[in-house]
Order: structure tokens, then C-alpha cells, then sequence
């Protein structure tokens, strides 16, 4: 059963007039009586000269919401209409509780005039009592966004609402913002089960908004104009390369779903994280430049660490690194780097062989595998590397005039379409010398240097190398 509201009286002596009055702060208003109640809260009475104590009466103004409802004699007779308004409501849904809604103010008057209509006065009181069920709210930014009829549901609603958020018994959680939970009232109809308060406190406050692009748009430019860097934007639109072209008509998110409420976990995490090993180059003037060789094998360490975190509905927003424990040491890795020249030897880092840009690159071309890649134009050609030439001539395959050079580290190149050849079957190259001219014999269609890189006798992109 619910209760109408606690009554404050306060009792005042002005002269030989007394007053009676609840909430001290009672502001102007003409009462039915036609008396008017002032923010001092004195009522002119009238003196005993002229009447006795037996004809004064007491009155009770009733006001609901700071509007003036109407006056009673006895205050049990408001508390009567208002408690069988609440047991109504009870036989309608035995299954909730129910009080007054309204703010109430009464105050209460000694007077001479007392004839009052207490059928009317019920009826007043009836038409303006607001009965509604008890409930526990869920208010975000001071509004209400669910009531839930027990605090068992509204405990189920945030146990679900936060339970793929929380890993640990010793997370600790809160929610961003001002988020209350508190007692309330609410119309039956309006109060939810713990799921549907669950869907309100993820229904977003800020949905998705988005950029729509237009002709001359570039990433860049759509992150400055709203307020974003190319990195925000890009982890906005996680499938769209910032590198790409854009279509006209593309949307673009320019923000993110904000939800109702913002789940806040503070954790602490240990991890066994990996130490990499360094690699520590020597010189040995007695290898070839070029060659390398492991003196001694690199392993990773390995530590625990202790991480503080903050995350914000499952995103973590802040880490910090608060302790660590090594339980392993790492080990480096030496390598040995030969320093010696060897003009046979390629030292396994390609120059450009040729000036000109790229007309054709690697790759499949008109159903067939380019194994090369075009330089275009006229001029010299020159050796990629140090090597010894296996190839020089015109084999009748397509390729014209074309010089081979083995690199004795694994590496062969090869020159085609050539004007001239310059260098000879076993001559000694160094890297950059002059061995013959871009020309346009064999399967070609202009001047220019098809140049080709064998990785122990398969082709691969040239560019890998260069």
C-alpha cells in the first residue's frame, strides 16, 4: 500500500493572531475564501476583541503541483480521498505499488470562515491526484530514458547491459556521465521489462552521420573539413584505403555512435610479452661484400608486465605500463658482413640499369606474364650489379639483342630489345658499367630496355631488388 506525503507544520505567533501554515515558502495566490497568502506566509486573523476562540475554525489549502487544488477542514479526509485513489489503482494491477505523484503543499489557516463544500473539496482532490506505480528510473542527463517496476529488474537490466563489458571480479565499473539510478513513478503502461531497458540504455544519443563525396573530393580534405585527422577518419571507414580514388556519390562516416550510456571499466592486466633480440652486424674483410653469415643465433626474451587500463564500452581509451618482470633474458644475433670486393660477385643491391620511366611493369599482360619491367626512351644501358656476362647475342626468342649477367649470389639479369651489345660471353662487369644500347630488335614495338631478375632461375619483379 502506498501513503499520501509527510506533512511540516510550523507553528507562528504574531500579536493575538495565530497561523498555521506547511512549506514556508507559500507565494502569492487568492484563495477561495478571498483572502490572500503572502510569501512571509502571515494570514490576517481576527482578534479576540471582537471574536472568541469558539467561532475560529481551521482550514487545510491543498495545492498539488503549485497549483491550487481546494481546502478542507480535517487533513484525515485528504488522506482518505487519496489513500482509496491508491487502493483503486491497486485493484487495477494488484502486481505494483502505488502513491501520489504530485508535489503537495498544504497550508493551514485559522479562520472565520469555515463553510466549506467537502463533496466538492473530494471531488477536486480526485480530479487532480496524479496516483501513479512506485518504480526504479534510469535517468541519463536528467532524463528519464526507463522505469522498471523492482529494484531486482533494474539490477538484471545493468547486470546485462554491462555483462560482455566486464572480464574480471575486479574490474572496476562505472558510467560516463551523469547517469542515475533512483526512485520514481511513472504510468503503468509506461514501465519496461529489464530488456527493454536494456535496448534504451543502447539506443544511441548521436547516430551516424555521414559525408557524401563529391568531384574533386580527396580523403584529406573530407577529414580537415569536418574536424577530423586522416587517421580518425580512417578508422571511421576501416574498408576504405585513404590512398584510393574516390567515387562520386561515396559515403563516408564523418562520426560514430554515441549511446545512451557509456559503460567505464578501470582494469588491471598482466602479459607475457616477447623481448625481440637485437642484430648486431660485424665487418669481415674476408668475405665478399655481400655475403653475410650468422655467427650466432638471436632468440627473444620474455617478460610479464603489468598494465593499468581504461576502457569505455570494451574500447580501451588509455594503458599504461606500470610494472614489468623479466623472466628471460634475449640473446643477439651476430652477423657477420663480408666487406670484400669481389668484381664477379654482385653485392645483391640493384642500381637502375637504365634512364627513362616505366612504360610496362611486372606482371600479366594480355593474358601472358611480363616477367620484366619497360624502360622507355633511348640511351645506355649499364650493368645492375658486379658479375660476370653468360649471355651476349640475339637467341631468336622474342628478346632481339640481349646480354645475361650472372651475379654468383643467386641473382642473374638480363637486358633485351638492345641497339648494341658492348660486353662479351665471360667478361667481368662491375656494377654501373657501360655493357650496350636500348634499341628495338626482336618482339618489340619501340625503343626502350625490357629488364628482367632471375632469383635462382625463376623471374621475379624487378622492382624488389632495385
Amino acid at each position: 500500500m502506498g501513503t499520501s506525503p509527510n506533512l511540516w507544520f510550523e507553528m507562528k505567533q504574531k500579536g493575538k493572531h495565530i497561523v498555521q501554515f506547511i512549506n514556508y515558502q507559500v507565494k502569492q495566490k487568492k484563495m477561495a475564501t478571498g483572502f490572500a497568502l503572502f510569501s512571509a506566509a502571515i494570514c490576517v486573523g481576527v482578534s479576540p476583541e471582537y471574536t472568541s476562540a469558539e467561532e475560529l475554525a481551521q482550514v487545510h489549502h491543498i495545492y498539488f503541483d503549485q497549483n491550487y487544488v481546494t481546502t478542507v477542514h480535517s487533513l484525515e479526509l485528504y488522506d482518505q480521498i487519496i489513500q482509496q485513489e491508491i487502493d483503486a489503482a491497486k485493484r487495477l494491477n494488484p502486481d505494483y505499488e502505488f502513491t501520489l505523484a504530485n508535489q503537495v503543499k498544504i497550508v493551514e489557516e485559522t479562520t472565520l470562515f469555515s463553510n466549506l463544500n467537502e463533496e466538492a473539496a473530494t471531488e477536486a482532490i480526485k480530479e487532480a491526484a496524479n496516483i501513479e506505480a512506485v518504480t526504479r528510473q534510469i535517468v541519463v542527463n536528467d532524463k528519464v530514458i526507463a522505469n522498471l517496476k523492482t529494484d531486482a529488474d533494474l539490477q538484471a537490466a545493468i547486470k546485462a547491459f554491462t555483462a560482455k563489458f566486464i572480464e574480471d571480479e575486479n574490474d572496476n565499473l562505472s558510467f560516463e556521465g551523469n547517469v542515475i539510478f533512483r526512485d520514481g513513478t511513472a504510468a503503468v503502461e509506461e514501465i519496461v521489462t529489464a530488456s527493454e531497458a536494456v535496448n534504451a540504455m543502447r539506443e544511441p544519443i548521436e547516430k551516424v552521420q555521414y559525408y557524401t563525396v563529391k568531384e574533386g573530393d580527396i580523403f584529406g580534405i573530407i577529414a580537415n573539413s569536418n574536424g577530423l585527422t586522416i587517421k580518425e577518419l580512417s578508422e571511421l571507414n576501416g574498408d576504405v584505403d585513404p590512398e584510393a580514388i574516390l567515387s562520386i556519390g561515396q559515403k563516408l562516416k564523418i562520426t560514430k555512435e554515441t549511446p545512451s550510456v557509456t559503460v567505464v571499466v578501470r582494469r588491471t592486466i598482466k602479459e607475457s610479452e616477447s623481448i625481440p633480440y637485437e642484430v648486431e652486424y660485424r665487418e669481415n674483410d674476408k668475405m665478399d661484400k655481400g655475403e653475410t653469415k650468422v655467427v650466432q643465433e638471436g632468440s627473444n626474451g620474455a617478460r610479464f608486465v603489468t598494465y593499468d587500463l581504461v576502457l569505455k564500452n570494451g574500447e580501451i581509451t588509455w594503458k599504461k605500463e606500470v610494472s614489468e618482470q623479466v623472466t628471460k633474458e634475449p640473446v643477439k644475433k651476430i652477423v657477420e658482413k663480408g666487406t670484400k670486393v669481389n668484381p664477379s660477385r654482385g653485392t645483391g643491391q640493384l642500381i637502375w640499369p637504365a634512364g627513362g620511366y616505366v612504360s610496362s611493369e611486372y606482371g600479366y599482360r594480355w593474358g601472358k606474364l611480363h616477367k620484366g619491367i619497360d624502360l622507355a626512351g633511348s640511351g645506355m644501358v649499364r650493368a645492375a650489379d658486379h658479375g660476370v656476362v653468360s649471355y651476349a647475342g640475339d637467341a631468336g626468342d622474342g628478346y632481339g639483342n640481349k646480354i645475361i649477367i650472372d651475379h654468383n649470389n643467386g641473382l642473374r639479369t638480363l637486358y633485351a630489345h638492345l641497339a648494341s651489345i658492348d660486353v662479351s660471353v665471360g667478361q667481368i662487369v662491375g656494377q654501373g658499367q657501360h655493357i650496350g644500347v636500348k634499341g628495338s630488335t626482336g618482339y618489340s614495338t619501340g625503343i626502350h630496355l625490357h629488364f628482367e631478375v632471375h632469383v635462382n632461375g625463376a623471374a621475379v619483379n624487378p622492382r624488389s631488388y632495385l
